[in-house]
């Protein structure tokens, strides 16, 4: 019985330590994006927008060779454009300088929300990140 009792008396602070372990696990790097359960910096790289982009402030280079096909270092560009003309840009609805992007995004609403969310932590304040 007294082994009960002892037990009983840490019942409530070991769950409240439980709750705040999983909370604090779900909280993670910063990739998570609200709701969604997909990181931005998940989605970029799943959808190989590294491929042609750069993102200097999270450790991420672009892996073609060929400078046609480069874009640029994306660190910055929610600090250059807006969100939504950004959107569109990459879904091929707006041109830049008269020319589309190369590759349209095929993934979800909120997989592009994630994307352009994780480009907005992205500054050049923000390296290493």
């Amino acid at each position: 019985m007294e082994q009960y009792l002892t037990w009983q008396k840490f019942r409530l602070p070991l769950a409240l330590l439980i709750l705040l372990l999983t909370v604090e696990s779900r909280a993670g790097d910063g990739d998570q994006q609200s709701g969604s359960g997909t990181g931005g910096r998940t989605v970029f790289l799943a959808q190989k927008c590294n491929m042609c982009h750069s993102v200097q402030s999270a450790g991420i280079e672009a892996t073609t060779k060929s400078k046609k096909m480069k874009g640029p270092d994306l660190t910055g560009i929610i600090s250059r454009r807006e969100t939504d003309w950004i959107a569109k840009y990459i879904r091929k609805e707006v041109q830049l300088d008269g020319r589309d992007h190369k590759k349209e995004f095929k993934g979800s609403e909120k997989e592009l929300a994630a994307v352009i969310s994780w480009l907005g932590e992205q500054t050049p304040e923000s390296t290493g990140k």
